[in-house]
């Protein structure tokens, strides 16, 4: 019987140990300098452009698009300088001219030149593409709908620009490894094969597989401890 615990002892040990140097190896990386994404607000430099009150872009909001739902939330944010209000009612955020009390229409041009201010150093390669689904090593989380602008530089910067206040979040292609070395530390590979609750339960069996190579390895030390024969005693006389 011994002789099978071995065997499992080893095989567990070899797949676990593997699992754990992948884990750790992936840990290191993630903690190096220079892991974040860049992300620049659409955040106001000057409140000189603010001329409404917040009751009166509430009542001009009712009126010009017909929302009743109570106002959550209202933030001043700014779109190519243009003092812009950021409204929350029920569900659904609005985007108000603080001068004027016109909705803002969020065009893809206007996503452009979001994107460009925010990362002058290389020209678009392309339009700006709207996206309704997270990116795996690009986008992973955040609201959803964003726009997507690719730039043509050497480090394959691509911009997601959120329609929702302006946000501009710059992804490098280093970024994007960093993303997918984070999501294997996380065993995510796990979710995209058998779905999340296979995930957990594999995570489960890893953890039962884990436990179990560290019981027979002291299974078999303790047993060897007590197979080993004790040292010859050596008795010394004085005639």
């Amino acid at each position: 019987m011994a002789w099978r615990i071995n065997r499992v002892h080893k095989w567990i040990s070899v797949v676990v140990g593997a699992a754990l140097l992948v884990w750790v190896v992936s840990g290191v990386v993630m903690i190096l300098p220079g892991a974040g994404g860049v992300r620049r607000a659409a955040t106001p430099t000057s409140f000189e452009g603010f001329t409404l009150a917040p009751a009166e872009v509430a009542r001009l909001l009712r009126e010009r698009v017909g929302h009743d739902a109570p106002i959550r939330e209202l933030r001043l944010v700014a779109l190519l300088d243009r003092p812009t209000y950021l409204v929350t009612a029920g569900r659904g955020t609005y985007l108000v001219d603080a001068a004027t009390g016109e909705p803002v229409p969020f065009t893809p041009e206007l996503a452009l030149a979001l994107a460009r201010r925010a990362h002058p150093e290389a020209e678009p390669a392309g339009p700006a593409e709207l996206i309704e689904r997270h990116e795996a090593f690009g986008y992973a989380a955040g609201p959803l709908p964003v726009y997507r602008i690719r730039f043509a530089d050497a480090r394959g910067t691509v911009a997601y620009v959120s329609p929702r206040d302006g946000t501009v979040e710059r992804v490098s292609r280093l970024r994007r490894l960093r993303n997918a070395i984070h999501r294997l530390h996380r065993f995510h590979p796990l979710n995209v094969v058998v779905g999340d609750a296979a995930e957990k339960a594999a995570l489960h069996v890893a953890s039962a597989a884990t436990l179990a190579a560290i019981a027979t390895g002291y299974w078999l030390a303790l047993r060897r401890t007590r197979r080993r024969p004790a040292p010859d005693r050596v008795t010394t006389g004085v005639s």
